[in-house]
């Protein structure tokens, strides 16, 4: 039933009510006694294959004393109960998931089976001179009833998944989602179903275009947005906020309530994912190849109909072609057009990119980032004030011009002198000077030279020379040079 998701909209909205419907008050008791009876239902599956093997040889695995017959008894005693339990439930007749399951469960063929096997086999007393020939035609007779017990076992397969759902959705606020073709992806305050149960105060984020009910038409296309790139500092929650939004489309098309406080999916055919590959040996490629083959993928399989989520794709290689790789990768979307790009969230820190006026003449891309905060709370985001970052997890509108990269090697321990120099190197780049210059060392020779130099230059300022009747550029030469040894040059 859920080993995928589907793309059938009645299908989805069939489990969405079978959920709503274990969820009211008044099937509370009911869902607990359908738990406990559910976690003792065996693998019926398992169990028949085990009779078919023991009738096609001459062994005897399916004595009474090997637990078949104990299981097979205890499955008719618990299934029986499941499907009166299910039957009682309120608003049964009017979820029709629900009422299929119970009508699947043919209680009559499941308590003649059970009655078979009590009647048949003595679990108290010890084996007798038939054993065999009562054992052989006792698994005949089962068999011959296999379909309907496998039937049974998947619709309490079935129930349980729509129970650990419901359970699930009432436990952790998740709401009933609205699903359709024409519908845009749209979720408010949605948060990650694992990420919020690992810390104490989640933050949600939206995801999707925020309009008005009066915008329609032409203004709708120009107010939704195909690409969605996520910038902000390492550490902020930008794959976390990715992976968010892919898992709840996913839940969604299982026909699972999802973690938000409003929701409104489109029919998505494809979830296709580019996050940073790990190395592996076994895999006998680098990182970079393997996130290389997952663009491949991606961009052959996408449709518009498709979620495309990217995650900082070419950091494995050196800046300017990763840089040039991503700002790539977003252009062959963006040039497909409106109505054929598919739906792109992509985060990364290549900001030098979107300085090309090419990607502004786009109406349907869009900039985010994750605020933070410097200097406790100041507010500030220039990158040049070296105080500790306070991450605030939630979405803000635009973009982000640093990922704060010194400031956060300094929160996760880096050395300092390692952080400032760092900074200097960043500062250095980013005025585009000569890096081989201002980073070149001296040999022993040359600072012995220049600290010679140093000492002579400080002990001809000491003179006063105000007092000589020297040309007025002479003495302007002196005061520079006093200047300059003030600084420590």
């Amino acid at each position: 039933m859920f080993l995928r998701p589907s793309r059938d909209i009645p299908t989805i909205t069939a489990r969405y009510q079978a959920i709503a419907t274990l969820l009211r008050p008044q099937n509370s008791e009911i869902l607990i006694q359908m738990t406990r009876s559910l976690r003792k239902v065996p693998d019926m599956k398992r169990i028949i294959s085990r009779l078919r093997r023991g009738i096609d040889s001459t062994s005897t695995c399916h004595s009474p004393r090997n637990g078949v017959w104990t299981a097979m008894e205890g499955f008719t005693t618990h299934v029986a109960e499941i499907q009166g339990l299910a039957s009682s439930l309120s608003g049964l007749d009017s979820t029709i998931l629900l009422k299929q399951i119970c009508d699947a469960i043919d209680v009559t063929t499941i308590g003649s089976v059970g009655s078979l096997v009590n009647a048949t086999i003595d679990f108290e007393q010890s084996k007798s001179h038939r054993e065999v020939e009562l054992l052989y035609q006792l698994t005949v007779e089962v068999l011959q009833q296999s379909s309907k017990l496998e039937l049974a076992s998947e619709s309490c397969g079935r129930l349980d998944v729509l129970l650990t759902l419901a359970l699930a959705a009432r436990k952790y606020g998740w709401i009933e989602p609205t699903i359709g073709k024409n519908e845009r992806t749209c979720v408010i305050g949605g948060r990650h179903p694992l990420y919020e149960l690992s810390t104490p105060n989640f933050i949600p984020n939206d995801f999707g275009d925020r309009r008005d009910g009066d915008v329609d038409g032409e203004e709708t296309k120009k107010a939704a947005h195909q690409m969605l790139v996520v910038t902000g500092p390492n550490h902020s929650g930008k794959s976390v906020y990715l992976k968010q939004v892919a898992l709840i489309v996913y839940m969604a098309h299982i026909g699972s309530f999802v973690p938000a406080e409003e929701a409104s999916i489109g029919v998505t055919d494809k979830i296709l994912v580019c996050m940073p590959a790990h190395e592996s040996a076994a895999a006998n490629e680098s990182a970079f190849a393997a996130d290389l083959k997952d663009i491949l993928h991606t961009v052959k399989q996408a449709t518009f109909k498709s979620l495309v989520i990217v995650d900082e794709f070419g950091k494995g290689t050196c800046p300017i072609n990763g840089a040039g790789l991503a700002a790539g990768l977003m252009e062959y979307f963006l040039t497909l057009g409106f109505n054929h790009c598919p739906r792109v969230l992509l985060a990364t820190h290549f900001h030098e990119i979107f300085e090309f006026e090419a990607f502004h003449s786009y109406g349907y891309l869009d900039f985010v980032h994750m605020k933070v905060e410097i200097n406790h709370g100041s507010g500030s985001e220039d990158v040049n004030e070296d105080g500790p970052l306070t991450y605030l997890f939630s979405l803000g509108h635009g973009r982000n011009s640093s990922s704060f990269g010194e400031q956060c090697a300094a929160m996760n321990g880096v050395p300092g002198v390692v952080v400032n120099r760092a900074m200097a190197i960043s500062s250095i780049i980013s005025r585009h000077e000569d890096l081989v210059t201002t980073c070149a060392r001296l040999s022993n020779a040359e600072q012995t030279q220049l600290q010679i130099a140093e000492e002579t230059a400080r002990q001809f300022i000491s003179y006063d020379l105000r007092a000589c009747n020297l040309p007025g550029a002479v003495l302007d030469a002196v005061r520079m040079l006093e200047r300059l040894m003030s600084t420590g040059f």
